[in-house]
């Protein structure tokens, strides 16, 4: 993935970021090292370059990496958990799409 921030290109690959983070126009970064960056690009821009990709928009203010989600919980306010033990809310409408997506996922890697 390549991203413009600071008159400078950022380049990583996708399976060494957990999540996105919406702030304001600009974006934080999530690394699976425990590192994070914030960068000049809408969420939005974001979701678009990682479209037929592993990441899903759960929330208006975060995409996450299917790859490390480790549990969804289930109420009136519905959460998924990632590999870090971070815990992000998500709408109703994306949950029943990211369950879809996470058994196609688990199914290709079976």
């Amino acid at each position: 993935m390549k991203i413009g921030s600071n008159n400078q290109l950022l380049f990583f690959k996708n399976e060494t970021v957990l999540r996105f983070k919406a702030m304001g126009g600009r974006t934080m970064i999530f690394f699976t090292d425990g590192r994070s960056q914030e960068v000049d690009e809408s969420i939005d821009n974001i979701e678009k370059q990682l479209k037929d990709s592993d990441f899903i928009r759960i929330h208006s203010l975060h995409i996450v990496n299917v790859n490390f989600i480790t549990q969804i919980f289930n109420g009136p306010d519905d959460f998924v958990e990632l590999n870090d033990h971070k815990v992000l809310p998500i709408n109703k409408k994306q949950k029943k799409i990211l369950v879809e997506l996470l058994s196609n996922h688990l199914n290709k890697h079976i």
